[in-house]
């Protein structure tokens, strides 16, 4: 089966295509930039710019429509509302275009709209028969979804979610919100009593492959899980990292800072996920508390002194201060997960976007011992050149590799694969020290370790999206 998705080296559309993949779906991305989106959706996505759309969608199953300009953190300057609405229902009307002109037509068109269709501030719930509001995000979903329909006359059924805050770690809304709770000024934004509807990344992505077939609704789709004031999530977030969660961030302030755009914060809907209820969907993650710990709470990756460092002549050049301890279960055969894991291109597909990584050695590469693989990898957003070299390659069970390049001055990193009863256990050990003597050691326990807890919990989510819990 083929699906086309726009918007594919997104937030929301790289976890679609993990997912999808993980049913053994055959995507094709809708990109501005091939080689930039092949480095970030792996290789085994087929990318094609605007020119290869129609060849794509011809004889695909579907197409899942995510393209758009983000909204924030910019002012909706009159050029930046013109790429708003051009990213949205302008790309929207040529999927329709190119819908019209294929020889055989896919079967359903899931596109992305939001719940700021309903309006700034709506009065009581938004249920999917609700109308619409009047100012320009809600005008904009407006036009989006018009665009979309359009292919309910050329037989295609036609799904329009309405999407929430999507709740995922480093990214969407929610990356750059956490960051003052973790310096210890965060807090609700504006009054607090905004009505925020919001929904896990692992919901979100799910229900979007579901709505290409084996959850057959059309029209609009509440894409939610629940609705919370604002100050709640405040509450929540604070709770989740242990940090204080009282300081406000003023909406004079927001709208000074923001302009317009600020609506999108300091404005809120509660629209309830009524449509899914009724198709009898069951959210994996339906409690907010549950959700952000899952996304945020970095405390089950384990960093502790290290504990029998193996004898070896890396590890006794290069002593490690740290070791980092991650595990996970997947619901798939460990000769699956291993030959995921032998193709150093998938890597980026489970690394945060602001470490995006970035390999330089040419695929493909083979696995084996010796191999050495170079690759960039941002560090506190400055650019610094790594090499892995693969000490032990020993699959299905482990594999070693060691950094011999790159700002740590010890990187051992073990990864084993266990097979279980439902699929694997994934085991991954990482010795660790920071360089620059006194200086790099005084940056481990406030710095690095987490940076490192966190890189490794979304590395964990990812793998989870891709190959299931």
């Amino acid at each position: 089966m083929r699906v086309v998705v726009t918007g594919a080296t997104g937030f929301i559309g790289r976890a679609v295509i993990r997912r999808l993949q993980r049913d053994g779906t055959d995507v094709v991305a809708l990109v501005r930039d091939v080689a930039h989106a092949q480095s970030l959706l792996g290789p085994d996505v087929r990318c094609v710019t605007e020119d290869g759309l129609a060849a794509a969608i011809d004889g695909s199953h579907g197409v899942v429509n995510l393209a758009g300009e983000p909204m924030m953190p910019a002012r909706w300057t009159p050029k930046k509302r013109e790429r708003i609405l051009s990213s949205r229902a302008g790309t929207t009307e040529k999927i329709v275009a190119a819908i019209r002109a294929a020889t055989k037509r896919p079967e359903v068109l899931v596109s992305q709209s939001a719940v700021g269709f309903y309006g700034e501030h709506p009065e009581g719930p938004c249920s999917e028969e609700h109308g619409p509001g009047t100012d320009f995000l809600a005008e904009v979903c407006v036009a989006w979804e018009d665009a979309a329909a359009q292919a309910e006359a050329l037989g295609v059924r036609v799904a329009r979610v309405r999407t929430g805050f999507v709740l995922g770690a480093e990214e969407g809304g929610l990356g750059p919100m956490v960051t003052p709770f973790r310096l210890g000024v965060g807090g609700p934004l504006g009054r607090g009593d905004q009505p925020l509807s919001w929904i896990h990344i692992d919901d979100e992505a799910e229900v979007i492959v579901r709505l290409l077939g084996p959850l057959p609704l059309s029209g609009p789709v509440n894409l939610t899980a629940g609705t919370v004031p604002q100050r709640e999530l405040a509450k929540t977030i604070g709770r989740v990292l242990h940090r204080p969660s009282a300081i406000p961030a003023p909406a004079p302030a927001l709208k000074l800072l923001f302009g317009e755009a600020s609506s999108t914060i300091l404005g809120g809907q509660d629209a309830p996920p009524e449509a899914l209820r009724r198709a009898g969907y069951e959210h994996l993650f339906p409690h907010l508390h549950q959700a952000l710990e899952d996304v945020l709470d970095a405390s089950s990756i384990l960093v502790t002194e290290p504990e029998d460092v193996p004898d070896h002549p890396y590890l006794a050049e290069n002593p490690p201060s740290w070791e980092l301890r991650s595990t996970l279960d997947v619901a798939a055969p460990v000769e699956t997960v291993v030959a995921w894991f032998s193709r150093p291109e998938n890597l980026p597909m489970v690394t945060p976007p602001a470490n995006a990584l970035v390999l330089k050695t040419p695929a493909p590469i083979e696995m084996r011992e010796g191999t050495d693989i170079d690759y960039e990898l941002p560090i506190a957003g400055i650019r610094a050149a790594w090499r892995t070299h693969v000490l032990a390659w020993d699959p299905p069970r482990s594999f070693v590799d060691v950094a011999t390049k790159g700002p740590f001055r010890c990187w051992w990193h073990e990864h084993r694969f266990e097979p279980t009863a439902t699929g694997t256990h994934i085991r991954d050990r990482v010795l660790f020290s920071a360089p620059l003597g006194a200086i790099g050691r005084a940056t481990e326990t406030a710095w690095v370790r987490p940076m490192l807890q966190r890189l490794f919990l979304y590395r964990r989510n990812a793998i989870r999206q891709r190959f299931a819990h």
